[in-house]
């Protein structure tokens, strides 16, 4: 028998029926943590796992330029060894970001692509070493919160290349990598106009709700006055196209379908026509 292969059984063995077996550590199937106490993160073995590997590949929701950051150098190490990788990213949510695209561009060793539609959320980590793959699935994107700060569940396994949960796994991510969109300057300059503005609505509610909450905290009203009511001629002037609908005989229902207007509205317009 391959020694590898009865190592790994060994392993297995360890991790899913008898922790008390005696087995090397490296092939143990392994839950992976950020623990701040330990000191313990995913980005290690994330690290570890690139600087080992003949391939790999990343099936991620998002990308950010701190992710990026963080493996910058061991990717960089990797394109110097000409070990190739293939990354996957998703426009979900618009949350990756454009300049961590580009950062990973100027990689000559990667292929990036990226799904720019439907809820594609995946956070899944791939690499092969000979005819062994190291398979990392769990709640880590690829932000440097997620490697190395955030609580996270990441479950490491090892498989052999001929095993069922490799070749599920590896052809999983090759259909969805294949269906995907390349990744280019021309694409990202695209995605990075619709970013910012993204970015700026999402700024302009923000400072909107915070300005709204200091108001109410400093004992501001907002709403109608106390007290305040609209006499008959002005509601009745001011819903003109539901005096017209209901005076044709035209149902509270269908009033609201043709006026766009409320029930509420409808009904006391209504009431003031009797």
């Amino acid at each position: 028998m391959n020694p590898n292969l009865h190592q790994l059984q060994g392993s297995l063995t360890t991790g899913f029926i008898d922790q008390a077996h005696d087995s090397i550590r490296s092939f143990r199937p392994e839950l992976l943590l950020n623990d701040k106490f330990t000191g313990k993160k995913v980005l290690t073995t994330i690290e570890q796992e690139l600087r080992n590997c003949d391939e790999f590949f990343f099936s991620v929701a998002f990308i950010t330029t701190s992710g990026i950051a963080s493996l910058k150098q061991t990717l960089k190490e990797l394109e110097d060894r000409k070990i190739p990788g293939k990354i996957l990213a998703s426009q979900y949510l618009n949350f990756t970001q454009p300049e961590a695209l580009r950062w990973l561009l100027n990689f000559d060793n990667i292929e990036l692509k990226i799904v720019t539609d439907g809820d594609f959320h995946s956070k899944g980590y791939i690499f092969r070493k000979g005819n062994f793959y190291n398979l990392i699935i769990g709640s880590s994107n690829l932000t440097a919160s997620a490697l190395s700060l955030n609580k996270e569940w990441n479950l490491k396994v090892t498989a052999m290349d001929a095993s069922e949960l490799i070749a599920q796994s590896v052809d999983s991510f090759n259909a969805e990598f294949a269906a995907a969109t390349e990744v280019d300057a021309t694409w990202i300059t695209t995605y990075d106009l619709y970013y910012r503005s993204q970015m700026e609505r999402s700024q302009i509610r923000q400072r909107i709700k915070s300005g709204y909450d200091s108001f109410r905290k400093n004992g501001g009203k907002v709403g109608r006055k106390n007290g305040f009511t609209k006499d008959k001629e002005t509601l009745l002037n001011q819903h003109k196209d539901i005096v017209k609908y209901l005076r044709q005989g035209q149902s509270v229902r269908n009033t609201m379908k043709l006026t766009g207007k409320s029930s509420g509205t409808v009904q006391k317009i209504k009431g003031l026509i009797v």
